[in-house]
């Protein structure tokens, strides 16, 4: 369980740039996914010379797709929202196209090739998980304090004060 993280919101509302809201922090698994994504890289850069000659796409793309694992991973805060989404978008996209080979060269790739496959799509399943829970929360998160206002509002407006 992650630690609460205090925030003063006057800080935030100050800044022109757009930060997540302190309550989103409490479902905020950047963390985790960050540790999911420097393992899957790691298996990545371990395995890439062992199966290079029979893997369907160019060394360059494997490589690419590396560093784009271990960017995200380093890029992965609880401050920016776009991030947020990034997480999710290369959890599917690195999750289908491990399973896709995976599953569509079975019978003709090494059952050692298969088993990494099978481990980096699992890794890549379990950040999409808590990529989507941080998202989640951060949504949720808005959408309560969106409330919070217009519930204040109409109080303001009901029972304005009187100088």
């Amino acid at each position: 369980m992650s630690p609460r993280i205090e925030i003063d919101e006057s800080q935030i509302e100050s800044s022109r740039r757009k930060y997540a809201p302190p309550n989103a922090f409490q479902h905020y698994y950047g963390d985790t996914v960050r540790r999911l994504f420097v393992a899957a890289g790691i298996v990545i850069l371990v395995a890439l010379p062992f199966f290079n000659d029979v893997l369907p796409v160019p060394t360059f793309i494997s490589l690419l797709a590396l560093l784009v694992v271990n960017i995200v991973a380093g890029l992965t805060n609880p401050m920016q929202r776009w991030i947020m989404f990034f997480d999710v978008i290369v959890s599917i996209l690195a999750l289908l196209s491990f399973e896709y080979h995976a599953i569509s060269r079975y019978n003709d790739i090494p059952l050692a090739l298969f088993a990494t496959d099978q481990l980096l799509t699992i890794i890549f399943f379990f950040a999409l998980y808590y990529s989507v829970k941080s998202l989640r929360g951060l949504m949720v998160s808005d959408l309560m304090i969106k409330q919070r206002k217009r519930e204040a509002q109409e109080r303001q407006d009901k029972y304005p004060l009187k100088h």
